[in-house]
């Protein structure tokens, strides 16, 4: 009974056509940018007739999308070629990338291709027409953007100085971007980075590739403005002016170099000048003869100039010298002096009343019983002491010398200018006698 079953069966599988189906995939190329058409074929061939279906997967890394799937029937030992399309867009894959391949199954048959890459990286180069410009200037940046497989990228890119609030979007066709800069007047100076940042989207306006490329530009230093820094607005004679020089850029930095520094008197006359140091300290005495009024500082910088006014306050001012028994007093301040002065001779003051214009000096005698005496000033409640000296008289007394001949200052220049007019008059004598000794008529008498 089993025997004839067993016969059975083996008459029913003999009866059956047997199915080699056969299944091989032709490319892909070895790069794609998302984006990108994948074109590649497929082709089956069966013994016999079968029908099934064909699907189609890229697997990336961990990842795998699938891109086909249709029903495929065969005629017995026919070969048919499927052609498959895929497209690297966000609506097929996804965002995948990375070392890829497509894996085909049709009935009980897998195939797998070659490893390909795709990426959503850009090639992109950008230069410009100079490496260095000044404020105001237009800066030219051009550039190029290609997919990886080296097709030209159809795109956008924004190029911007890193930093600063400047940029601009462009359109990428055929693989070229362009764009002109102009630089604001008060660009800062130093070295900046220009970023070509470009990428293309897909018909969803969703991101597909992407990429980045920098140049560096130099920005020099133009100065814009000068100014002087001063300690004070208003000086007392006798202290000293502190200056500097400053110098601001095109965007209101300080900065280095020289200038030229001018002081003028309050009549306008040209008291001094030099070239100073930007930052560097300077300074200048305003001494106790100076011309009480505005003075005025001029600053020029090549096509730049500016001034500045500080006032040198009046003041009223007298030094006083002992010489023997004469008392001398000198105006040394910038305006008359007219003021009561207290003379100290030993214990015994005298008040003089002083009126002396510009740089004028008096002379007074000073005379007490025979004796030396400490001589001084009393300026202020204090004693300001000159020394001693030794004096001749009846009584304590200031005399006001009122003829230069009563003036031993005055004897002393007269008799040195008379010495020098005596010296110059012997040699004066000496030249002619020396000369008529060898004139024609001495000769004459010496032939004789």
């Amino acid at each position: 009974m089993k025997r004839g079953i067993f016969l059975a069966l083996f008459i029913v599988l003999s009866s059956m056509p047997f199915t080699i189906a056969n299944i091989s995939i032709n490319g892909p190329d070895s790069l794609y940018n998302l984006g990108d058409l994948i074109i590649t074929n497929i082709t089956l061939s069966s013994s016999s007739i079968t029908a099934g279906f064909l699907t189609a997967s890229i697997i990336c890394d961990q990842a795998q999308a699938e891109v086909h799937k249709s029903i495929q029937s065969l005629e017995e030992q026919e070969e048919k070629t499927i052609p498959i399309e895929i497209l690297l867009d966000n609506s097929i894959i996804g965002n995948i990338t990375g070392d890829c391949l497509i894996r085909a199954i049709y009935e009980d048959k897998e195939v797998t291709s070659h490893f390909f890459r795709i990426t959503n990286a850009i090639d992109v180069n950008i230069n410009t027409e100079s490496a260095s410009f000044k404020p105001g200037e237009i800066v030219n940046v051009t550039g190029r953007a290609s997919k990886k497989n080296g097709l030209p990228l159809e795109g956008f890119a924004e190029i911007f100085i890193e930093g600063l609030n400047l940029s601009s979007f462009n359109e990428i066709q055929q693989g070229f971007f362009t764009e002109n800069f102009k630089l604001p007047d008060n660009f800062p100076p130093g070295v900046f980075k220009i970023v070509a940042e470009v990428n293309d989207q897909d018909k969803n306006g969703n991101l597909l590739n992407q990429g980045s490329s920098s140049t560096t530009i130099r920005v020099k230093k133009v100065i814009k403005n000068v100014d002087i820094a001063i300690n004070a607005d208003s000086i007392v004679p006798g202290n000293k002016l502190l200056y500097t020089l400053i110098l601001y850029d095109q965007a209101g930095n300080s900065a280095t170099g020289e200038g030229q520094i001018s002081i003028y008197s309050p009549n306008n006359i040209l008291f001094s000048e030099k070239v100073a140091s930007a930052k560097e300290l300077n300074s200048i005495l305003i001494e106790t003869n100076f011309t009480p009024g505005y003075w005025k500082l001029n600053i020029k910088y090549k096509n730049i100039e500016k001034n500045k006014t500080f006032l040198v306050e009046e003041l009223e001012k007298v030094e006083y010298s002992l010489n023997g028994n004469e008392l001398y007093i000198k105006n040394i301040g910038n305006v008359k002096f007219n003021k009561p002065i207290e003379i100290t001779i030993g214990a015994v003051s005298e008040i003089k009343s002083v009126n002396l214009g510009l740089e004028e000096i008096k002379a007074f005698k000073l005379s007490a019983p025979d004796g030396e005496y400490g001589i001084g000033i009393k300026e202020s409640g204090k004693l300001n002491n000159l020394g001693s000296a030794l004096l001749t008289g009846r009584a304590i007394s200031v005399g006001e010398l009122e003829g230069l001949f009563e003036s031993n200052y005055f004897t002393i220049g007269l008799i040195s200018i008379i010495l020098v007019l005596l010296v110059i008059l012997i040699m004066i004598v000496r030249s002619i006698r020396k000369r008529s000794r060898y004139s024609p008529r001495s000769m004459a008498q010496i032939s004789k």
